[in-house]
């Protein structure tokens, strides 16, 4: 899906990483498995903001 983009793709994770990071959520029997980590950062300091702000 993403061979076609011409622009550089910083958080782009080959598959078997992804896999890696997955099977270890699962071992680890957590109910979310988040990454990468610049991204859960982000969604969670987005989450901060106030709502009347947002």
């Amino acid at each position: 899906m993403t061979d076609k983009n011409e622009f550089k793709m910083t958080l782009l994770m080959e598959p078997k990483k992804a896999a890696k990071i997955i099977i270890k959520g699962i071992e680890k029997e957590k109910r979310i498995i988040q990454f990468p980590w610049q991204i859960v950062l982000m969604t969670k300091l987005i989450g901060l903001i106030p709502n009347r702000i947002f």
